[in-house]
């Protein structure tokens, strides 16, 4: 709806945000010192712009239940061989016998 669309918007605009004076700070870094004031200052701030893009994004996952699914799916454990087209080498001789068959265990 329209507040997963606007909280979406902040939390874009907030990792553009934290990008940019991540950027910032290694240029000046680059250019003028390793200690820079400035350059330490302006990671700061793009560290806390990190946070709340990062918080906003929970927020819309976990309150706002964008891009989750809720449909019920079919867990895959595992993919047959016959999927391939081919079976693995372990496939090939446990099939004639010669190495016993991994077991399933759930979980796992």
């Amino acid at each position: 709806g329209r507040a997963a669309r606007r909280m979406g918007l902040f939390h874009m605009l907030s990792g553009l945000l934290a990008t940019a004076l991540m950027a910032a700070s290694v240029a000046l870094r680059w250019f003028d010192s390793l200690v820079s004031p400035l350059a330490i200052l302006i990671a700061g701030t793009g560290l806390i712009a990190l946070v709340v893009s990062v918080a906003l994004g929970l927020y819309m996952v976990h309150v706002l239940a964008v891009g989750v699914s809720t449909e019920t799916e079919e867990l895959v454990t595992e993919v047959p061989a016959s999927a391939h087209g081919t079976r693995d080498r372990r496939s090939r001789v446990a099939a004639r016998g010669a190495l016993p068959r991994r077991q399933h265990h759930p979980g796992h």
